[in-house]
């Protein structure tokens, strides 16, 4: 199995639990419509899902996500590269520009 990097990233600074919080909640939400391509990924997925759902900010106690919402935007926005997803994504979310200020930041 492949190594997913921006899941070693965050777990680095947050924890391999914290990790798992994370997957948890996006897969709580899939719909066979923004889940069945995780892309090369399944972290940024990941990631791409909860921002859609809006699961690390306004519902992260209901995910049990103990990280503060300013602390992982801030990593998504420096580590998760999401301009790079080639995977499902929540179209709603799209549309309405959720994913439009992580976009073309970070990457390394």
């Amino acid at each position: 199995m492949e190594t997913d990097i921006i899941k070693e990233r965050f777990i680095k600074q947050f924890g391999d639990e914290e990790a798992g919080r994370i997957i948890d909640a996006a897969l709580a939400h899939g719909n066979g419509v923004n889940d069945t391509d995780y892309g090369s990924s399944k972290f940024r997925w990941a990631n791409i899902i909860c921002l859609g759902f809006e699961c690390m900010e306004k519902y992260k106690d209901y995910h049990e996500i103990k990280a503060p919402w300013k602390e992982l935007k801030q990593w998504i926005k420096d580590y998760a590269d999401l301009a790079h997803h080639e995977g499902d994504i929540d179209c709603i979310a799209a549309y309405l520009g959720v994913y439009n200020e992580f976009i073309n930041q970070g990457g390394q």
